[in-house]
């Protein structure tokens, strides 16, 4: 039996050295998994993704077809635990269900003849829970406690009632009961009400992914692919040297164009700097420097950070991305000892 690559799914990302990002494990959901086994593809996976093989009689055509419009969904499982610490998640905070899908993504454009994966779109999902109660006899309001947590900032506009004429919904400040006003019958009515919930993931699902299929490929085409990309995490750096004391700090730290290094003595809301000067007390002398900008995290070590010594210079490590914090505006930097003793 013959297979026919037609879907490639990667995972980019700023920070490693070759784009690749092989902190996720690719999942397909169950619905998924058999749709792929009934048209006779397999999945192949890679360490930034996976790509899914069609069993095919020419080499050219699958012999079964995905079904056009239909959605192929796929998790991604967080393997990394470093992964928060180098990458750029503004888009993502207070998000609990991040989406990745084919729907509102914007199309390649082909540059020399050859057509670069989609990018996926970043979207996140929405939930609803329905709930029914029942409206009193000849009452014309009535309040009801809700059995679910309504989404944070819902609003009554978003509540759907079925069941009762001409009636109107309200949310509690709280939003966790409703006020509803219809008009009177001699007899009580079920009624449904839906509102919005904090939709979830599966445990340990970090986003959900959704490819829509589109028409069958002519044959001989490109396989189609798509692309998750994520951006480095910026952050400013900040090196603490331990040297001799002295009348005055003979360093300095060079980025080159990079970035430039201010110099500075720890403030008492430096924790950090606190306790290298409660560790050493007199016996050193206990300088920072703090980088005028921020710095895209990279796993590639950085070449022309040095510190310097008059003309003198030697190399200087990159912060560690466990080594964390906080500046006075109380933005996250990443920090370095350096010791010159």
């Amino acid at each position: 039996m013959k297979y026919l690559p037609i879907m490639d799914l990667r995972i980019r990302h700023a920070y490693h050295a070759d784009g690749r990002c092989a902190d996720f494990v690719v999942e397909p959901g169950d619905e998924t998994r058999r749709l792929l086994a009934g048209c006779r593809c397999l999945i192949q996976a890679f360490p930034d993704g996976l790509q899914v093989l069609a069993a095919t009689a020419d080499g050219a055509q699958p012999f079964l077809p995905l079904p056009t419009g239909k959605t192929l969904v796929f998790f991604l499982r967080l393997t990394n635990d470093d992964f928060p610490l180098f990458t750029d998640l503004t888009d993502l905070e207070g998000q609990p269900a991040p989406v990745f899908t084919t729907v509102g993504a914007d199309q390649p454009v082909a540059v020399a003849g050859q057509t670069p994966p989609q990018a996926l779109k970043l979207t996140f999902a929405t939930a609803a829970q329905t709930e029914r109660f029942v409206f009193p006899a000849n009452a014309t309001s009535a309040g009801f406690a809700l059995g679910g947590r309504p989404l944070a900032g819902a609003t009554a506009a978003q509540c759907e009632l079925t069941g009762l004429d001409a009636a109107a919904v309200a949310l509690a400040e709280t939003g966790r009961a409703i006020t509803v006003t219809a008009a009177p019958s001699p007899q009580a009515r079920d009624f449904a009400v839906s509102y919005p919930v904090l939709p979830g993931l599966p445990p340990g699902v970090f986003a959900r992914v959704e490819i829509v299929v589109g028409p069958p490929a002519a044959p001989g085409a490109a396989t189609s692919a798509y692309e998750i990309r994520f951006k480095s995490r910026s952050a400013k750096w900040r090196y603490y040297l331990v040297s001799p004391p002295a009348a005055a700090c003979a360093y300095a730290v060079d980025f080159g164009p990079t970035a430039s290094f201010d110099p500075a003595v720890p403030d008492a809301a430096d924790p950090v700097g606190q306790g290298l000067l409660a560790q050493y007390g007199a016996a050193a002398r206990i300088d920072c420097f703090t980088s005028r900008t921020p710095v895209p995290a990279a796993e590639a070590v950085p070449t022309g950070l040095r510190l310097m010594k008059g003309s003198d210079g030697e190399p200087l490590p990159a912060p560690a991305l466990r080594n964390l914090c906080s500046l006075g505006d109380k933005a996250p930097a990443f920090f370095c000892v350096v010791r010159r003793m």
